[in-house]
């Protein structure tokens, strides 16, 4: 706050890089400074980045989105940036560097004075969740270099170290950092105790633990639980649902009972602590263990959830798995410290923290292979079943009924177009529409599975499937999926050929 608040200085940093690791707390101070600054009137826009929303890892919308949060602050901000898209409406697709230039940096210079020379930030955070690792370095360089022509502004980005995001600030000198696992573990820990302590005693209250257990939570305890957290947050946060999910006494002795992994590697503890939460809810060996029709669904339920491009409300996750909707929730019914349940079936699950999607992913990051995810399976299955949904009835001439003649229409002109959507793409074939070519690309080219379903869609369904896009306004989506696809299958091509 006190870089934020700093009298302009032309040798001040306008950018701060807070990096650190995993579940260390970045998003939790972005938040808070994009808070801040909202309530102090200077957030100028913020974007968090998150890998379970394809549009929250997309960088071409991240400077549309500052440039419309930022027409929202000020009229003739507004005004600048309408007339800019006015005078040339492509500003909105091109190149991050028009963006940047055209819907922010212009406008900004064009209304400094007027806007009493106001202090202005940008927060932008969890840039390693960006899906394009070169546009999102990019992005870092941009930001470096137009930053020097509005001296008014500071742009607070957070990230993960990785190597393509720290090799754009490899000579650049105009910018702060502060990694926020360097902080000594002793004064992290004092803040993880007081979290726990306090969050441990609202659970006791709000519970009534203290009728079964007077001394509850026992000092000893929480001192554990500081040391098994680390310096990482989302360990605490986590305990502390897996510890409300049910008898928070019970659940308290099995999380003490954790094997405490030795060793340097910086998540040994969460991935015991995710290994301990899958065993107590879908156990796989004992009396209680689950059968291998159980395990299957297991599999196939969170494989999907970890891998969608959107989120799908529990009714579309079960219609797009094929499992009943009281399968999946029973399947996630024990898994309330690391999945969100939502209140009703039409709205979607979510997975609390993305270090669960790492612990899946990730090879050797999680010990029991029966709860990996193993990607290229997935990603192959999650392909035939978009294609699959599309080609099985889901997709024809003239999909909502409209009649001879209503080709020449525009969406504009039919009559209850979201509701005949709705009827006609329910959400699973919604999904399939828009992203069955982002999980192709994953796919491996050798796939004879995938290449038939593949040539069998492109021969009988893709007129119909542009004519779909079209209705669901995803145009230009439709074009940058030919792209992907054509790339794919040109790969495809030339393996075979070999």
């Amino acid at each position: 706050m006190s870089w934020l608040e700093q009298k302009d200085d032309p040798s001040s940093a306008r950018l701060f890089w807070l990096n650190g690791l995993a579940g260390i707390g970045k998003s939790t101070i972005a938040k808070t400074i994009a808070f801040r600054a909202d309530v102090k009137g200077i957030l100028a826009g913020s974007f968090f980045f998150s890998r379970g929303d394809e549009n929250l890892t997309d960088p071409t919308l991240v400077f549309p989105t500052l440039a419309f949060q930022l027409a929202n602050l000020d009229m003739s901000l507004k005004s600048s940036i309408g007339q800019a898209l006015e005078s040339d409406a492509s500003y909105a697709h091109a190149g991050m560097q028009i963006q940047l230039q055209k819907l922010i940096v212009e406008p900004l210079l064009a209304n400094f004075s007027s806007m009493n020379r106001k202090r202005l930030v940008f927060v932008l955070d969890a840039l390693d969740e960006c899906r394009n690792d070169a546009r999102a370095a990019d992005m870092v360089n941009l930001l470096l270099s137009h930053l020097r022509l509005i001296p008014f502004v500071r742009v607070l980005l957070t990230s993960r170290p990785e190597p393509h995001i720290q090799q754009s600030f490899s000579g650049a000198a105009d910018y702060r950092d502060f990694i926020l696992h360097d902080i000594e573990q002793n004064i992290v820990q004092e803040d993880i105790r007081l979290y726990l302590r306090q969050s441990l005693k609202a659970i006791s209250t709000k519970l009534s633990v203290v009728e079964q257990e007077p001394n509850w939570p026992r000092e000893t305890d929480i001192e554990t639980l500081v040391q098994m957290s680390g310096t990482l947050f989302v360990y605490a946060a986590t305990s502390l649902r897996f510890i409300s999910t049910r008898d928070p006494v019970r659940q308290m002795r099995i999380l003490l009972d954790v094997h405490q992994t030795s060793g340097t590697k910086p998540y040994a503890q969460l991935d015991e602590l995710y290994i301990q939460i899958l065993r107590n809810g879908f156990p796989l060996h004992g009396v209680n263990a689950a059968s291998d029709e159980e395990v299957d669904i297991f599999q196939r339920v969170l494989g999907v959830l970890v891998l969608l491009r959107d989120p799908l409300s529990l009714r579309g996750l079960s219609a797009f798995t094929e499992v009943a909707s009281r399968d999946v929730m029973f399947t996630f019914n024990y898994l309330k410290s690391v999945i969100i349940m939502p209140p009703s079936l039409d709205e979607p699950l979510q997975i609390y923290h993305p270090s669960f999607r790492d612990f899946l992913t990730i090879e050797k990051r999680c010990s029991e292979p029966r709860y990996a995810i193993k990607l290229p399976s997935m990603e192959k299955w999650l392909t035939l079943r978009c294609l699959n949904l599309l080609v099985d009835g889901h997709l024809r001439r003239d999909v909502l009924n409209l009649g001879e003649g209503s080709h020449s229409l525009l969406n504009e002109n039919i009559n209850d177009l979201e509701g005949l959507l709705h009827s006609a793409f329910p959400p699973e074939v919604h999904y399939a529409c828009l992203y069955w070519y982002s999980h192709l690309s994953q796919v491996e080219l050798d796939d004879q599975d995938v290449v038939s379903l593949l040539y069998e869609f492109a021969s009988r369904y893709l007129l119909f499937w542009f004519e779909a896009m079209s209705l669901l306004k995803q145009t230009s989506r439709a074009i940058s999926a030919m792209r992907d696809a054509h790339v794919w299958a040109v790969s495809v091509r030339s393996v075979l050929l070999k």
